[in-house]
């Protein structure tokens, strides 16, 4: 299923700060704008995700900029800009949301590669990872 939802882009010194002000408390973080809008889809897919597996009726998506603008926390910069975000969710899996610790570095080399591949990161990690166990098993059995 496709969903398209805004999200304020809010600029610090050094991180772009992402708000779906659709969402209670769907907000990321990015270091540049190729960081913030894989994040940024990263974030909206999971929220979605976790909201239909819940049967939690979506938002209608507010695409009026005026009002979405309006509904700026004021406790932030002001927004740098609006930023459409479409995802595609498949409604039958179940996502979990998992935090990992990794150098910086790695992260960085990790994200440039699965661009290239046009995936996202956490699409990449898992399609390689699955892809390693494979091979691992059909190397044990050999």
């Amino acid at each position: 299923m496709k969903f398209t939802y805004c999200a304020l882009i809010h600029q610090t010194d050094n991180e772009l700060i992402v708000i779906f002000p659709d969402f209670n408390s769907c907000m990321t973080f990015g270091k540049d704008i190729q960081d913030a809008t894989s994040m940024a889809e990263d974030a909206l897919s999971l929220v979605i995700q976790t909201m239909l597996e819940k049967k939690i009726p979506l938002p209608k998506p507010t695409l009026d900029f005026r009002a979405l603008l309006q509904m700026a926390d004021k406790e932030l910069p002001p927004v740098a800009f609006i930023m459409p975000v479409t995802v595609f969710v498949e409604a039958a899996h179940k996502v979990v949301h998992l935090n990992i610790t990794c150098p910086a570095e790695k992260i960085d080399i990790i994200d440039e590669f699965a661009h290239k591949c046009g995936k996202k990161r956490s699409t990449f990690l898992v399609d390689s990872t699955m892809e390693k166990i494979a091979n691992l098993k059909a190397t044990a059995y050999h």
